[in-house]
């Protein structure tokens, strides 16, 4: 994006965070949003079978979150 002369900002909001996002959102002002955070297990995928719930809160809920800020803003949203 940079070679192509856009600008771009890292947000540093935790995706189960509204307020945080919104302030993220409001810092940054963008005009899309490319998502690719969530929880992919880490040491290994394992650790998602045992830990279902924070996954479910974070890939899920926290994206959906994310997407109505962002709709609410008129933002575009690509979710990776």
């Amino acid at each position: 994006l940079q070679e192509q002369g856009h600008e771009y900002y890292y947000g540093v909001a935790r995706l189960h965070d509204k307020a945080a996002l919104q302030e993220d959102i409001q810092r940054c002002q963008p005009t899309h949003i490319l998502n690719a955070a969530g929880i992919t297990g880490r040491p290994n995928v394992d650790w998602c079978e045992t830990h279902k719930l924070e996954v479910v809160q974070t890939n899920v809920l926290g994206t959906l979150t994310l997407i109505d800020l962002a709709k609410s803003m008129n933002i575009h949203v690509t979710n990776f």
